[in-house]
C-alpha cells in the first residue's frame, strides 16, 4: 500500500489531508514539524511527503534541505503545500532546494490529487536519479535567508496589526464593560428612584434582582428572595396566579398584569398591581422577566367604597322608586322647560312612559295654566317651595280637587327643575263641607237647648194653670150651667201645651249630639219625635202613613 507522510503543525490541515489520501488508498502518517518528520521518515520511509513551510522547531525549507541531503530520502517525492509562502520567489526557492511540486492552499481535492499523482509518475520516470538541487548552496542559503527575513517581516507586520486589533478589541471591551457598568448603575438608580417594587427573574421565574423598596416593604433580605423566594410575600391564593401568568405568556407576545395581595413586613396584606414584561431572544423564547409591583391598595379601597356607594345608591333608588310609585299622590319631576321627566301615575289610559317629555300643564284645564305656571316660575326663581289648589274636570263630568306642592330640585348648587306633588283632596273638601253643616247643626242644637230651657219655665206655669183651670171649670160645671165650648177649649189649650212640651223635649234630645251616653232606646218613640220636628215640612208635601211593628228597645243614643 502507498504510504504518505503529512507534515503540518495545524491539526485541522493534517486531518483534512489524511482523510483525503486515505480515501484514495494511502496509508498516512503525520508529523507536526520538520524534525519529527525526519525521525518518522528515517524509521519508515514513505512513498510521498506533503509538507507545509511555516512550522515550529524546523520549518519546511529546512526539512527540504535535510530531505534532499539524506541519501535514503532524496528520491522520495517532496510536495510543498502552503498558504503562507505564496510569492513567486518562495516557489522558486522551494524548487531550487529540490521540491518536486509547489501547491498553494487551498486547492480543490481533485486538482490536489492530480498534482500528487503527476509528481509520483514523474518521480517514477526519474528513478535513475533524484531531482537535482539547482543553484549553489550559498545562493540557496541566501535565498532561504532572504525569504525567512521577508516572512519574518510579514509576520511581524501581521503580529503588529493583530496586536493593534487586539488593543482595539481590549479598548472596545473596556468601553463596553464601562458602559455596561454605567447602564447597570443607572438601572439600579432608576429602580431605587421608582415608587414601585421592582423585580427581575430568569425566563423560568428564578429571581435575579429586587430593589430596596421591595426589601423595605416585605422585610425580606434580597438574598432570601433568590430563586422562588421573591414570590413568598404573595398571598397563598395569588402565588399560583402569578406563576401561571408568567407561564401563559411564554409562547405568546403578550406580557401580563394582575392584581395580587402582597404581605407587608408587619404581616398585613395590601393590594398591588403586578406587571411583567418579557425579554425574548431571536427565537422568541423568554430570557428574562422585568416587572414591578404598583401600590393600588387605596385604589382598591376607593373602588370598594365606590361599589358600596353605588350599591347603596341603587338600593336607595329602588326604595325611592318603590315609594315614588306606591304613593297615592301624583308626583311629577318637571324640567326647567316645563316638560315631564318622570311621573309615577297618569290619569286615564295613558302610561307614564307615554307622557314623558310632554308639558306638565297638559293635565290641567286651560284656565288654570297661568296659575300653575306662576307657581312654577316662583319656585324656580326663589328656590322656595309653594302650594296652591286646583281642580280638574273628568270625562264623566265630575270635578276633582287637588292640593299641589311644588319644590325645587337642586343639583350642585343650582336649580335644575322642580317636583310637583298633586294630592286628590276631593273627599277632604266634601268632608269639610259636611263638617260645616255639622257645625251649623251643632250650633242649632246649642241654640235649641237654650230655647228649650227658656220655654220650659213659662210652659210649666201654663201647663199647671191650665190643669187647675180645667179642674175648676169641671167643678163649677157640676153646680152651674156653663157654655159647652168652654171646657173643650180648655182641653185643647192643655193638649197644645202638652205638644209644646213634647217639642221642647225633642229639641233637648237634638241638642245632646255631643253626649255619647248609650242605653235602651224605644225606636218608635225616636221616630215619633223625628216626625213631630219635621211635620211642618212633611204635611204640605206628602201623606204620612205610620205602620209600626213590635220592636224591642235597642242599645243606642237617642
Amino acid at each position: 500500500m502507498k504510504r504518505a507522510l503529512i507534515v503540518d503543525d495545524k491539526e485541522e490541515n493534517a486531518y483534512y489531508l489524511e482523510a483525503l489520501l486515505k480515501a484514495h488508498g494511502y496509508e498516512v502518517d503525520t508529523a507536526r514539524h520538520g524534525a519529527e518528520a525526519l525521525v518518522k521518515a528515517r524509521q519508515n520511509c514513505p512513498d510521498l511527503v506533503v509538507s507545509d513551510l511555516l512550522m515550529p522547531v524546523m520549518d519546511g525549507y529546512t526539512l527540504l534541505r535535510h530531505w534532499k541531503a539524506d541519501a535514503r530520502l532524496r528520491t522520495i517525492p517532496f510536495v510543498v503545500y502552503t498558504a503562507t509562502y505564496t510569492e513567486p520567489s518562495d516557489e522558486r526557492l522551494a524548487l531550487d532546494l529540490g521540491a518536486d511540486a509547489f501547491v498553494l492552499k487551498p486547492t480543490e481535492p481533485d486538482a490536489f490529487l492530480s498534482r500528487i499523482e503527476a509528481v509520483r509518475a514523474r518521480s517514477g520516470a526519474q528513478a535513475a536519479g533524484p531531482r537535482q538541487v539547482s543553484g549553489s548552496p550559498q545562493g540557496n542559503l541566501e535565498g532561504y535567508t532572504e525569504t525567512l527575513i521577508r516572512k519574518l517581516e510579514e509576520k511581524t507586520l501581521q503580529l503588529e496589526e493583530a496586536n493593534r486589533a487586539l488593543q482595539r478589541d481590549i479598548a472596545d471591551r473596556e468601553l463596553a464593560q464601562k458602559a455596561l457598568r454605567e447602564s447597570e448603575a443607572q438601572f439600579r438608580l432608576l429602580t431605587e428612584a421608582m415608587p414601585q417594587l421592582v423585580w427581575m427573574t430568569t425566563g423560568d421565574g428564578k429571581n435575579l434582582f429586587v430593589n430596596q423598596r421591595w426589601v423595605d416593604y416585605t422585610g425580606i433580605a434580597a438574598e432570601a428572595g433568590e430563586g422562588d423566594g421573591w414570590l413568598a410575600p404573595l398571598h397563598e391564593d395569588d402565588r399560583p396566579r402569578a406563576r401561571a401568568a408568567q407561564e401563559s405568556t411564554h409562547g405568546g407576545e403578550g406580557n401580563f398584569a394582575l392584581d395580587v395581595r402582597l404581605q407587608k413586613r408587619d404581616g398585613t396584606y395590601h393590594w398591588w398591581l403586578m406587571r411583567g414584561v418579557a425579554l425574548r431572544d431571536d427565537a422568541g423564547g423568554v430570557v428574562k422577566w422585568f416587572g414591578t409591583f404598583t401600590d393600588i391598595d387605596r385604589l382598591k379601597e376607593a373602588s370598594a367604597a365606590r361599589d358600596h356607594a353605588e350599591r347603596i345608591a341603587s338600593e336607595r333608588a329602588a326604595v325611592r322608586d318603590a315609594i315614588f310609585d306606591s304613593v297615592p299622590d301624583v308626583v311629577i319631576h318637571v324640567a326647567l322647560d316645563g316638560t315631564i321627566e318622570h311621573i309615577n301615575q297618569v290619569p286615564g289610559p295613558l302610561t307614564p312612559e307615554a307622557v314623558r317629555g310632554a308639558s306638565w300643564l297638559s293635565f290641567a284645564p286651560a284656565h288654570q295654566h297661568a296659575l300653575m305656571q306662576r307657581a312654577f316660575d316662583s319656585v324656580v326663581s326663589s328656590g322656595q317651595p309653594t302650594s296652591f289648589e286646583s281642580s280638574a274636570s273628568e270625562a264623566s263630568g265630575t270635578s276633582t280637587a287637588y292640593w299641589n306642592r311644588i319644590a325645587p330640585v337642586v343639583r350642585d348648587g343650582r336649580i335644575t327643575g322642580a317636583v310637583v306633588v298633586a294630592r286628590d283632596i276631593t273627599e277632604r273638601k266634601q268632608t269639610e263641607a259636611q263638617l260645616i253643616v255639622s257645625d251649623r247643626m251643632a250650633s242649632v242644637g246649642t241654640l235649641a237647648a237654650g230655647v228649650a230651657h227658656e220655654i220650659n219655665n213659662p210652659l210649666a206655669s201654663v201647663t199647671a194653670n191650665l190643669a187647675l183651670a180645667v179642674q175648676d171649670v169641671e167643678a163649677l160645671a157640676r153646680t152651674t150651667a156653663l157654655p159647652q165650648d168652654l171646657l173643650d177649649e180648655l182641653h185643647d189649650a192643655r193638649d197644645g201645651a202638652e205638644r209644646v212640651r213634647m217639642i221642647v223635649r225633642d229639641l233637648k234630645i237634638f241638642s245632646r249630639s255631643e253626649d255619647d251616653k248609650r242605653g235602651p232606646v224605644d225606636v218608635e218613640h225616636v221616630l215619633e219625635s223625628t216626625l213631630r220636628m219635621a211635620w211642618n215640612e212633611l204635611r204640605h208635601r206628602a201623606r204620612l202613613v205610620q205602620l209600626y211593628g213590635k220592636v224591642p228597645p235597642v242599645e243606642a243614643h237617642e
